[in-house]
């Protein structure tokens, strides 16, 4: 479902495969203080950090920080990120 992020635990190293059979343009998705999931499937994608206090991605077993200084951040295509969310 276009907005929402979900966990996926496998035993075993795994392949998942997913159609993108209607491509958007673009999104807005409501963000809840608090933590959030967020991702992209097909493309890189480009976002506003407004309230945006910390993001992390999950890379091999470990959750990085990313930097987030500047006011813009770069989803890449596949990976999920959690931000945490204080205000607008």
């Amino acid at each position: 479902e276009p907005g929402k992020g979900y966990w996926v635990k496998c035993d075993t190293s795994t392949t998942i495969s997913y159609e993108n059979k209607d491509p958007l343009s673009s999104l807005n998705i409501v963000l809840n203080i608090g933590w959030d999931m967020i991702g992209t499937l097909s493309y890189e994608t480009v976002i506003t950090l407004s309230g945006i206090d910390n993001i992390f991605e999950f890379n091999n077993g470990t959750y990085i920080e990313i930097n987030n200084n500047n006011n813009e951040f770069t989803l890449e295509s596949g990976k999920g990120y959690w931000l945490k969310y204080s205000s607008e």
